[in-house]
């Protein structure tokens, strides 16, 4: 559990927070300047994946002890707290009992569904740890600093350079990324063996081949 949390949490942090720092340029890239106002939710939205990945290995592992009805606890506290969330943040006002709201239309509903994965994933971080005594990987607090100064110089970036063409924003990503692994590298969190272990996963030669053994049952 602790070394899937850790890969995961190694992967799906820069692309996250690249998403984050460059919705401009992806929304002008990918959609038009008409969509500007959605930049925004881009820049919100895009957490929810990162909570969901952080708590997909306890949640397998409980699963896997069966105790399904966590991850239906789960979803249920997930759904309320939403739905509450929602009536709060996106409305401007209940004209019906004259009550002020958040009026946050599009933004709201993307921080009602990053705040409610974000319990999701305390509810099934604090049931793994009474359950299983496992109290998570520090390491992921590397993997978020990383992440942090990697998206820092990405938005220096994006304020001198403009982001314009696709391959531009390619070059822009996978220089984030690279600094990002080289933070990592820097902090002795991202190891010959990682690199070993992320260039054979990337293998598509072997990996088809791996696949094709497993269909013929060897």
């Amino acid at each position: 559990t602790l070394e899937s949390e850790r890969y995961l949490s190694m992967i799906v942090f820069p692309i996250i927070i690249a998403m984050v720092i460059l919705a401009e340029p992806i929304i002008h890239i990918l959609l038009s300047n008409r969509y500007y106002p959605a930049i925004p939710v881009l820049q919100i939205l895009p957490l929810f994946i990162l909570l969901e990945v952080l708590a997909r290995p306890y949640q397998s592992q409980l699963q896997g002890m069966n105790m399904p009805e966590i991850t239906r606890n789960r979803v249920f506290i997930m759904m309320i707290v939403n739905v509450l969330l929602n009536l709060v943040l996106i409305p401007k006002d209940i004209k019906s009992v004259g009550v002020k709201l958040a009026g946050l239309g599009s933004e709201g509903a993307a921080i009602a569904t990053v705040i409610s994965y974000f319990i999701g994933l305390i509810y099934i971080r604090l049931i793994a740890w009474k359950k299983t005594g496992i109290k998570g990987n520090y390491r992921i607090l590397l993997h978020a600093a990383a992440a942090a100064i990697m998206g820092y110089i990405l938005w220096n970036i994006e304020n001198v350079v403009r982001i314009a063409r696709w391959y531009e924003l390619l070059g822009v990503a996978a220089l984030g990324i690279g600094l990002y692994f080289a933070i990592l590298f820097v902090m002795r969190e991202f190891k010959k063996e990682d690199f070993e272990l992320f260039m054979d996963t990337l293998n598509v030669k072997k990996m088809l081949g791996y696949i094709k053994d497993e269909m013929k049952g060897k």
